[in-house]
């Protein structure tokens, strides 16, 4: 099974997105990973309280999520899309 992970927006420091394929189930583990694989991005994601900072949207196919992540599972093919937003006008 595979899952597309992206982060794009001001989370990386580039025009052209970071994608990033796992053969996690979980969206739980998928955080887990990051935090091992990628800590300095799971820093800028994950907040100290364990929570995802305001500042970032996460998508499952094109639809947000919103409120508790733990309980979602993946499948075959989802694409998962983190992407930080920035303040200004």
């Amino acid at each position: 099974m595979s899952v597309q992970i992206t982060f794009s927006g001001s989370l990386v420091n580039q025009s052209t997105p970071e994608v990033w394929n796992v053969l996690e189930e979980e969206f739980e583990s998928v955080i887990l990973l990051l935090k091992k694989e990628k800590p300095s991005l799971y820093k800028k994601i994950i907040d100290s309280n364990g929570n995802f900072r305001s500042f970032v949207g996460v998508y499952l196919n094109g639809t947000q999520l919103e409120g508790h992540f733990k309980d979602i599972k993946l499948r075959q093919n989802d694409e998962v899309l983190f992407i930080g937003s920035v303040a200004g006008g």
